[in-house]
């Protein structure tokens, strides 16, 4: 891969200039940024904290309109509009999310023709109802999810307006074993062993799902770690049929892989049909180059 594809440092440096989101980079002017387990900026730059009174913020997305949607680990989304955090979240999937450790509400994205496409996108590491109640360590899966904003107030969601993405079969008939993460019999796989159709594992509590973004050409990009750290299942990043250890591009109004993509096998509701680029661990955070869409 090309350093311009996934400049992974690059982004994570952006945003941090753009927002500082978490009440540990809200510090003195006074104190050193490192001592204050801030960032060391180049001379020139200066550090402001925007918003205040968020609980563990993972990402957040600028809405063309100027609102901001961040993601809160636990599973909430919360919205920034006119220099305000508004008290009322956008949504509260805080009984669906999985937060154990590194799991969590990791990704967003806004629809790049919002409000007239009043789309925001979720990317999460899923607790199946049917074993809410088991170890939240153990092994879980992840989904992408489609939320439609009310007309009449872009910052509520339209109740049941949810729709899965990626993910469909991210159920808990695939969970492997919900007691103990990062052992076997592993999640996302069927009878024969092999990976089950639009099912994405995770195993362990790092390397999971993460990013969201969109390309120029419309297209909706997700990162996904291998989802695990036994050496038995890591080579699932190397799958092509596996959606673990990948960057997949799918369609943001279907959850299909695109002709355009490199392992498109004619079927756009294949596993590899979704994949853009694999072999990778934890591909984290990660930018489109607007000018190549690549």
């Amino acid at each position: 891969m090309s350093d311009r594809w996934f400049k992974q440092v690059h982004s994570f440096f952006r945003y941090a200039l753009a927002l500082a989101l978490s009440v540990a980079l809200l510090m003195p002017a006074a104190s050193p940024a490192a001592a204050q387990g801030g960032f060391n900026l180049p001379y020139g730059f200066i550090q402001e904290g925007v918003v205040m009174g968020l609980d563990l913020p993972t990402s957040f997305a600028l809405a063309p309109d100027g609102r901001i949607f961040i993601t809160e680990k636990a599973g909430r989304v919360r919205v920034y509009q006119h220099g305000e955090l508004l008290g009322d979240p956008f949504i509260d999937l805080t009984t669906e999310v999985n937060d154990a450790a590194d799991r969590g509400l990791m990704g967003i994205a806004v629809d790049p023709a919002w409000p007239q496409r009043p789309y925001v996108y979720l990317a999460f590491a899923y607790d199946p109802p049917e074993i809410k109640d088991r170890n939240p360590s153990g092994a879980r899966v992840s989904r992408v999810v489609r939320l439609t904003a009310d007309a009449g107030n872009l910052n509520a969601v339209v109740p049941g307006s949810g729709v899965v993405l990626v993910g469909t079969n991210s159920t808990a008939d695939h969970v492997g074993n919900p007691d103990q993460g990062d052992a076997e019999p592993f999640s996302c796989r069927d009878e024969g062993g092999q990976p089950v159709r639009d099912c994405i594992a995770t195993e362990g509590t790092a390397h999971t799902i993460d990013m969201l973004q969109f390309g120029p050409e419309g297209a909706l990009y997700v990162s996904v770690g291998d989802g695990i750290v036994n050496s038995k299942g890591n080579s699932r990043a190397l799958d092509i049929n596996s959606l673990n250890g990948k960057i997949l591009r799918v369609d943001p109004d279907t959850g299909e892989g695109l002709a355009s993509n490199p392992f498109y096998d004619g079927g756009a509701g294949s596993n590899a049909s979704k994949v853009f680029a694999l072999g990778m661990r934890n591909p984290f955070r990660f930018t489109v180059d607007r000018a190549t869409a690549a």
